[in-house]
Order: C-alpha cells, then structure tokens, then sequence
C-alpha cells in the first residue's frame, strides 16, 4: 500500500460523527500522572501546548505526597499562552502509583476522549490530532512510537527543546527566549532510536484479534500511552487501571475496555516518543518509597512488587472466558501467563540457594498451586520435573532443586 493510501486511511475525509452524549463533542482529556516530575513536567507541558490539535483538556495528576513537582507544576502552567485554551488542571492522588494517578484524571475528565501520556516522555505535535482522526469509526486507535535513551529526550529529531521553548511563545521573553535556544539546536546531534514499531500500514482490527495482540511480544501494544479512548465506554462500564498492580495495569485497562468494544485501528505514524529512563518517576522497580500494603510479607519486596502482574493476568483471562468472541484471545492470555509465571519461578531457582527461604511467604506461591488448572501436563520429561518442582514449591514453599522433589 502506497504511502497515501496509508494516509487516507489513517484521516477519514468525513469524520464520523456522533448524535447526542454527555461529553463535549471534540475535547480530548490529556491525563498525565507525574511523580518526581521537577526536572521534566516543564517539557512535558509544551509538548501538550505545541499540540496541533486545539480542543485540549490538560490534567496534570499529582503524586499523593508533594516532592517538589507541585511548585514545578504550577509554574509550567503559568506560562502557557494566554490564547491556548487547555483548561489545564492540576489535581492530587488519591493513592500512590500511577495507576491511581489516572484514574483521578478519569474523574475529573470531561473530554469525549481520553489520552493517558506517560509525564516523562516525549510527544510529537501532531500526536493528539492524529490519533483523533485515526479513532473516526472505531472504538479504539493507537499511533506508532519509538524508543529513545532518556539522556536523548532534548535530541529527538524535530523536538529538539521544542516542547520547553512552546511555553514561552506570547509571553513577553518569548522571543529572546526562543531565539536563545535557536542557536543551541543548532549544534545538537539528533538522536537514533533504539526500537521502532514495525506498522507501515493503518489497519481496522476486530475486537477479538485486538485482544490478541495485546499478548505478542512483536510490535508489543500494551501500553496505553499511544492510544485513545472513547470516554463513553470508560464511564459505562466503570473501567479503571488496578491500582494494587505495579506492572501489567496498562494491559489489564485495556483488555477491560476492548471487551466492550467493536474495533480498534493501528496506525504506522511514530509520533510517541517513549524515553527509557533509568530510576524515572514510571520505572516500575524504583527502590525507594515501596508501597507494600497489602502484598504478603518477603524478604524480597521488590519481586513481590513485580509478581502483581500475574494477578493481571489472572483478571485478564477470568475476563476473557466469559465471552466466546474471545476465545482466541483467551489462548493467548493462558500461554503467556504460564511463561511469565515459570519465568518467575526458574528466576528463583537461579538465585542463590542459600536465599530459597526467602520467597517460601511469596505471591507466587499462590499461582504455583494453580497451575494444573491454568496448563495441562508436559509430555517431555525436563519439562515435567520442572512442571512438578513448580507445584511442589506452591504447596510447600521449598524453591530449591532437591533430589527428593523428583
């Protein structure tokens, strides 16, 4: 398909339109969680007032205890332009992690449309527009993105300081500002990205073959932060991110939504720029401030923190089942929720030994009980010893290869 054709189906020439609703016909709500945001929620503001798009409902979602982002926040705020009309707002949490950060900007969103932006990534200018081009007819419609090294995030070809440079445009500085930087730009080396999605095309998905590929690893499409939502699907169904997981939520919400849904696009255009920042305010492993309420007791909190994706697997598939157009994507759900759950236990079994007793009071313990009703019985012999280790670690809590758990 030639680029054109790739194009026209990406923006319908007619929009399709939408009688009656409770929500504004055009306004997209921006929902943006940030923690630790002082070094980039500045940035982050001008990528949503370069937005090409103009009926934009920014919300900011604090984090629930202030470190330095509320004053950061408010002052980027401050600056946008006068004539940008983003009716910004910046709300606090009502728990911790990003998750709740969401689902207060769920609240208190008015829009017809709903965008969950990552607050330390980078966004095109053209982004929200063309996702809401791209979601005429469907229920659901991502963009490509790419990944940058977050040290790259002022190198990004065509962002160069460009999101933090839109604030001051019609203020009275803007003009000594932007030139300032121009010069600056001048000398800065773009950056390549490390991974790049491989659509070229723009595809109309059922909701059944959506479903599946939210569990391949090519071209992965869990997050949500590429993606739009209809409001009115989110509000109906009281769809909302769990936030007792600290990884998989992005996936669970999804499979939430999609199950209420007819058909989703994918479009090819990379305008989301993902940042894999070390120790970021999304890194899903920080070590500090653990929020362990809740999770059973372990002398290893940050795996524990990293096994509540298998609870989400678990709704997913519990989900799943209970619709037949499904069923595909039910398989799916299985077959890689049994791989992470032996991901997990082989990663024990590779610790060291003299650590085994520390993962006997693990969550992981209660998936390794479950699992003759989640995968049938190895035919291979390696892969049988290791199916009945497994289980045996469930109901006994002992890790460890021993002669006797043959």
């Amino acid at each position: 398909m030639s680029r054109e054709a790739s194009e026209k189906n990406a923006y319908p020439a007619e929009p399709v339109t939408e009688a009656g609703g409770t929500f504004a016909a055009g306004l997209v709500s921006v929902i943006i969680p940030v923690k630790g945001g002082a070094g980039y929620i500045a940035r982050t503001v001008g990528d949503i007032v370069a937005q090409t798009y103009p009926d934009i409902e920014l919300i900011i979602a604090g984090p629930a205890e202030d470190d330095g982002t509320d004053t950061a926040v408010e002052e980027a705020l401050k600056r946008i332009p006068s004539d940008r009309h983003l009716g910004a707002k910046y709300i606090g949490r009502t728990g911790e992690g990003v998750s709740a950060g969401r689902n207060a900007g769920i609240e208190a969103a008015r829009g017809k449309y709903l965008v969950f932006f990552d607050g330390d990534d980078r966004i095109d200018p053209r982004t929200v527009e063309y996702l809401v081009k791209t979601v005429q007819g469907v229920d659901l419609a991502s963009c490509g993105y790419d990944t940058y090294d977050g040290a790259d995030a002022e190198k990004i070809p065509g962002l160069e300081r460009s999101g933090d440079r839109a604030l001051f445009v019609g203020s009275p500085a803007g003009e000594d500002r932007a030139a300032e930087r121009q010069g600056a730009e001048e000398s800065v080396e773009p950056a390549e990205p490390v991974y790049e999605t491989p659509e070229t095309v723009s595809r109309v998905l059922s909701a059944g073959d959506y479903a599946c590929r939210l569990f391949f690893q090519a071209n992965y499409q869990g997050y949500v932060w590429n993606k739009i939502f209809r409001a009115d699907i989110v509000h109906k169904y009281q769809i909302r991110f769990r936030e007792d997981l600290y990884y998989n939520e992005d996936r669970t919400f999804q499979i939430e939504y999609i199950i209420h849904a007819e058909r989703a696009r994918m479009a090819p255009a990379r305008y989301y720029h993902y940042l894999a920042n070390i120790g970021s305010a999304m890194d899903l492993y920080e070590e500090q401030e653990l929020n362990m309420e809740g999770l059973p007791p372990s002398d290893d909190p940050l795996f524990e923190r990293r096994v509540t994706e298998l609870d989400g697997f678990s709704h997913m598939l519990k989900a799943l089942k209970k619709h037949r157009r499904f069923s595909d994507a039910a398989y799916f759900c299985r077959q890689t929720f049994a791989d992470k759950l032996f991901s997990y236990f082989f990663e024990i079994l590779a610790d060291d030994p003299e650590r085994a007793d520390a993962f006997s009071r693990s969550r992981l313990r209660h998936f390794a009980r479950r699992l003759p009703f989640l995968i049938r019985r190895p035919d291979d012999s390696e892969s049988r010893y290791y199916y009945h280790l497994f289980v045996r670690y469930g109901f006994t809590g002992k890790a460890c290869e021993a002669e006797e758990a043959e």
